[in-house]
C-alpha cells in the first residue's frame, strides 16, 4: 500500500463551509494518509498578519483524523501572489530544503493536493504541483478538484 501526504494550500477562515466538510470527509476516508498539511498564505507574509486572522481555517484540524501540521511560514512571503505570474512560486533554496525535508520527514509516495483556488494557489505557490513536480519527480501526484474551493 502507498503512502500519501495531503498539502492543503489556502484553506482561509473565510472558507465555505461545505468546501471544508468536502476536504474534511475525503481525508477522513482515506486510509493511507501520513500528514495533512497545511500551507495558508497570509495576506503580505508576516506573523502579524496571521495573528489578525489571515491564517489557516482555525477548526479543520480538530476535524480531522490524521496529524497535521502547518508547514514553515517563512517561504510564503517570497511567493505572494502578483499580477506576473512569472515570479508566483518560484523556487528557492528553503523552498527545495523544505521539500526535501518533507519527503525524508515522512517517507511518502504520492502527494495528495487540496486547497483553494487552482491556478492561483494549489498550482502555482511555492508547495504547489509546478514546484513539486520539479523537485519531487518521482513522487505521484493526485489533485482532487471536489476539494478546490475553485477550479479557475
Amino acid at each position: 500500500m502507498t503512502k500519501s501526504i495531503v498539502i492543503a494550500i489556502d484553506v482561509w477562515p473565510d472558507s465555505y463551509p461545505k468546501f471544508i466538510e468536502t476536504m474534511v470527509n475525503k481525508i477522513n476516508s482515506l486510509d493511507n494518509i501520513e500528514a495533512v498539511l497545511f500551507a495558508t498564505y497570509s495576506k503580505n507574509g508576516t506573523a502579524e498578519s496571521r495573528l489578525n486572522g489571515w491564517g489557516y481555517h482555525p477548526t479543520i484540524r480538530q476535524s480531522l483524523n490524521k496529524f497535521s501540521e502547518e508547514l514553515i511560514p517563512y517561504t510564503y512571503k517570497t511567493t505572494r501572489y502578483q499580477s506576473n505570474y512569472g515570479k508566483e512560486g518560484q523556487i528557492t533554496k528553503e523552498i527545495v530544503f523544505d521539500l526535501l525535508r518533507i519527503q525524508k520527514k515522512y517517507d511518502f509516495d504520492s502527494i495528495i493536493m487540496m486547497g483553494g483556488q487552482w491556478c492561483r494557489c494549489v498550482q502555482h505557490r511555492s508547495y504547489g504541483v509546478r514546484n513539486i513536480n520539479t523537485v519531487l519527480p518521482h513522487k505521484n501526484i493526485i489533485v482532487y478538484p471536489e476539494c478546490m474551493m475553485y477550479k479557475g
